[in-house]
């Protein structure tokens, strides 16, 4: 499997256990070391976002705007989320990180702005 496309496949499995709220599958791509920049620069450990991922407010998740880029064992996702729920919608912009251990792409940072 070409490297993008290996890429792709974890950010896929990321979007789907994030839109229905499966720790465990996130867990399968979250590195150990994973870490997460909330919009208020608030640095939340992996612990803490598998278990957000569950308690966090029932919504729709939209993803789009996604664009893939490969730099030899590194990889970044940046794209758009728009968050539909109870609380009206949002949008953010986010970034993903990457990187390839032991022959497979973990993910390990991600970094989220919202949108005005």
């Amino acid at each position: 499997m070409d490297e993008l496309k290996a890429v792709e496949d974890v950010n896929a499995r990321w979007n789907r256990a994030y839109r229905e709220r499966d720790a465990g599958a996130l867990e399968d791509v979250f590195a150990p070391d994973w870490v997460g920049v909330l919009p208020d620069m608030t640095v939340v450990p992996r612990a803490e976002m598998l278990e957000r991922a569950v308690t966090n407010p029932p919504a729709t998740l939209t993803f789009t705007d996604e664009v893939t880029r490969v730099f030899g064992d590194t990889a970044t996702v940046h794209g758009l989320l728009t968050i539909s729920g109870d609380e009206g919608e949002r949008r953010q912009r986010y970034l993903r990180v990457f990187t390839r251990r032991g022959g497979r792409w973990w993910a390990v940072l991600a970094q989220v702005m919202v949108l005005p």
